[in-house]
């Protein structure tokens, strides 16, 4: 487990020592500019680039964060508990099926999007959301419904991930 967390320590200094780089070169090729108003177009260029770069970083950043997250809770798990327990219909939506189109070359090609069947369910202080047809079509707000919870337990006996899932 040490072995990992030193792996992406190492990983995270090589990504800001990468953009530590890209700013000073930036800041560089901006000073050594004699015409002004060529450094202030190349100046926004740059700071367009960063921005870009920066959404870039944050949309992978969650992405690395979610998967570090799963593996350090799969690590962590030394008991997994399957309870049924009994939850409440909180709402219900419906979003029919709909066709986008994008631009990939000269091609216009359609994006299909199925319908949705949403139905929220609580139990104690856990939300929870299901996209199913029968589901939705079975019950309404309000009603009782049976859900298979899941406690990941650590060494220790502390859950460390509560999870609800609809009976087979």
């Amino acid at each position: 487990m040490t072995a990992i967390i030193e792996f992406f320590k190492s990983l995270i200094c090589v990504y800001f020592e990468m953009h530590k780089v890209i700013v000073e070169s930036i800041m560089d090729s901006f000073y050594r500019q004699s015409d002004l108003g060529w450094a202030i177009v190349q100046l926004i260029l740059w700071i367009v680039i960063l921005i870009f770069l920066l959404i870039l970083d944050a949309l992978i950043g969650f992405g690395v964060y979610a998967l570090i997250r799963r593996i350090v809770i799969t690590c962590r798990t030394k008991k997994v508990r399957h309870r049924k327990v009994y939850g409440i219909v909180t709402g219900k939506d419906y979003k029919e099926d709909y066709v986008t189109y994008t631009y990939i070359g000269k091609s216009m090609i359609p994006v299909f999007y199925p319908e949705e069947y949403n139905v929220e369910v609580q139990y104690k202080e856990m939300e929870e959301s299901f996209n199913d047809e029968e589901l939705f079509n079975q019950y309404k707000e309000g009603d009782t419904i049976l859900l298979i919870l899941i406690e990941k337990f650590d060494k220790k006996g502390r859950i460390i991930e509560q999870i609800l899932e609809l009976p087979d």
